[in-house]
């Protein structure tokens, strides 16, 4: 991680685990639909500031467009899932 950023630093793992510990870092369920298959080593990392739990979702889908994901809202069925897909 950069001096002054907090966030996730994942290595070896399936999208399904990634979406799994992007799940535990917001306190939502997350939801994995990009279809990709294999591992991948992922960082994301926001600016340890970010304190406000409400503006973490909006940090981390900008984190992860560097990797073509992209965070979603989920369905009606649960109003607070989230949804990793491909952009």
């Amino acid at each position: 991680m950069q001096p002054g950023f907090v966030g996730l630093q994942i290595g070896h793992n399936t999208m399904a685990q990634i979406a799994a510990s992007l799940a535990r870092e917001l306190k939502a369920p997350v939801e994995d639909q990009t279809g990709l298959k294999g591992y991948y080593s992922v960082v994301l990392e926001i600016p340890a500031e970010a304190k406000d739990e409400l503006a973490r979702p909006n940090l981390y889908q900008e984190a992860l467009k560097a990797y073509g994901l992209r965070l979603s809202a989920g369905s009606d069925w649960c109003a607070r899932c989230t949804r990793l897909q491909r952009r």
